[in-house]
C-alpha cells in the first residue's frame, strides 16, 4: 500500500512551512513569522482533522511491503523512485556480518576502541538527557566493552551513527557490497553507520536527507515510519541541524498534539536479524530495540532522491543548516575520523559506490 500524503496535506501547507521554517532558521526572532508559521500549521491540522471526519475514519497502519526476491530494477521501479519503504526479508541471512556481528564480537574484536555517544536533539530520550553527562555534541566517549557491559545491565546510552565500521574498514568485507551497489543510487558516495544498544532502547520520531538500507546484522527493532509530506503537522521544533524531528511519539498520547497525530497514515514492520529495510529520504521514522541490537544504516547520497522527497526540506537543509552543506560536504571527504572529533559527530566518511 503507498500512502498518498498530497490529498492530506495540499501542497500550500506544506510550502508555506518550509518557507516560514526556512526564514526562522536564519532569523529566528521574527514574531510576525512565528505567527504566520504557527497560522499555517493550525490550518493544516484543520484541514487533515476535517478530511478523516469525512472519511470517517483515524490515521491507517499500514504494513510495509515484503519482499523476498526483488531484482534491482524492481526496487528502483516499485520503492525507491517513489519514495516508498520496503523490506527485503532475509536477503542478508547468509552475510558474514549476520553470522558474526553481535555483541560478544564486539567486545572481542573491538572493545578497547572508544566511541561518542552522540548527542543528537531530538534522537535522544528523557532518560538520556536526564542521566548522561552531555559535553556539546558527546553524551560521553566510552570503551566499547564498558558501553556493552552496561547495555546488558539495562544502562543508558544508545550509540547512534557509530562509526567503527569505517574505521575498521576490514567490517565492509562482511557485507554483500555488489548487492548493495546494485541496489542503490548515489551520486555523492555513500557510508556506513552503525547503531549498537541494548533491548528497549528507543530512538524518537525523526528524518534525514539521506535514504538507507538498514541491514539488521543481530537482533530486532520496531519501525514506524511516517512519510515526508506530513511535517506541517508533525510538531517540528525549530533547530538549524541538518535534520528535523518531531515531539510527538507513537506512544505519547498525552502530547496536546496527539489528537492530530492519530490521524496521520503510517507504515510498521518488525526488522529481524538478516532483514534489509530500506527508507526513503526525509521519511520520518521511529524505532525501538527489541533485542540487544546491532544495525547498519548503509546511506546513499544522492540529492535528486531526497528533492523527490521533499523539495521544501531538501532546500532547507542546503541553504539554512548548520553546519552548512559545504562544511558537511569537507568532513565527509576530509575530516579525522569521527571517532577522534568533538563536533560533526553525525557526518561520516563517504566512500565511492561500488
Amino acid at each position: 500500500m503507498m500512502i498518498d500524503v498530497r490529498k492530506d496535506i495540499p501542497l500550500r501547507f506544506r510550502f508555506l512551512e518550509a518557507l516560514f521554517l526556512g526564514i526562522l532558521r536564519v532569523i529566528p526572532l521574527l514574531g510576525v513569522v512565528k505567527r504566520l508559521r504557527l497560522y499555517n500549521q493550525k490550518k493544516a491540522e484543520e484541514f487533515l482533522l476535517k478530511r478523516r471526519q469525512i472519511q470517517g475514519r483515524k490515521g491507517m497502519t499500514y504494513a510495509v511491503d515484503v519482499q523476498y526476491d526483488l531484482s534491482p530494477e524492481e526496487f528502483k521501479k516499485k520503492y525507491s523512485s517513489c519514495s516508498k519503504p520496503v523490506l527485503l526479508k532475509g536477503v542478508a541471512k547468509n552475510w558474514p556480518c549476520c553470522k558474526k556481528w553481535n555483541f560478544d564480537f564486539l567486545q572481542e574484536k573491538y572493545g578497547s576502541q572508544k566511541f561518542h555517544i552522540v548527542a543528537a536533539e531530538g534522537f535522544m530520550t528523557s532518560e538520556e538527557k536526564k542521566h548522561l553527562n552531555i559535553e556539546g555534541e558527546s553524551g560521553g566517549n566510552p570503551k566499547l566493552k564498558n558501553f556493552l557491559l552496561s547495555q546488558q545491565n539495562n544502562g543508558v546510552g544508545n550509540l547512534r551513527f557509530c562509526p567503527i565500521v569505517e574505521e575498521n574498514t576490514e567490517l565492509i568485507n562482511d557485507l554483500d557490497k555488489k548487492w548493495l551497489s546494485r541496489m542503490t543510487s548515489a551520486s555523492m558516495g555513500v557510508s556506513y553507520l552503525s547503531f549498537i544498544s541494548g533491548k528497549g532502547k528507543i530512538t524518537n520520531t525523526h528524518n534525514a536527507m539521506t535514504s538507507f538500507l538498514f541491514v539488521m546484522a543481530s537482533g530486532s527493532k520496531k519501525w514506524t515510519l511516517f512519510p515526508a509530506a506530513y511535517y506541517p503537522v508533525l510538531n517540528m521544533p525549530l533547530h538549524k541541524k541538518g535534520y528535523f524531528y518531531s515531539e510527538i511519539s507513537p506512544y505519547n498520547d498525552e502530547n496536546i498534539k496527539a489528537s492530530v497525530f492519530e490521524m496521520v497514515d503510517r507504515y510498521t514492520c518488525l526488522v529481524e536479524e538478516g532483514d534489509v529495510l530500506y527508507v526513503p529520504a526525509w521519511m520520518f521514522h521511529h524505532v525501538e530495540n527489541l533485542e540487544d541490537s546491532w544495525g547498519l544504516s548503509y546511506r546513499m547520497s544522492h540529492l535528486w532522491s531526497a528533492i523527490d522527497s521533499s523539495l521544501g526540506l531538501t532546500l532547507n537543509r542546503i541553504f539554512t543548516s548548520s553546519p552548512s552543506f559545504l562544511q558537511i560536504v569537507w568532513h565527509s571527504f576530509y575530516g579525522k575520523p569521527v571517532s577522534k572529533r568533538k563536533k560533526f559527530l553525525m557526518q561520516p566518511k563517504l566512500f565511492k559506490n561500488r
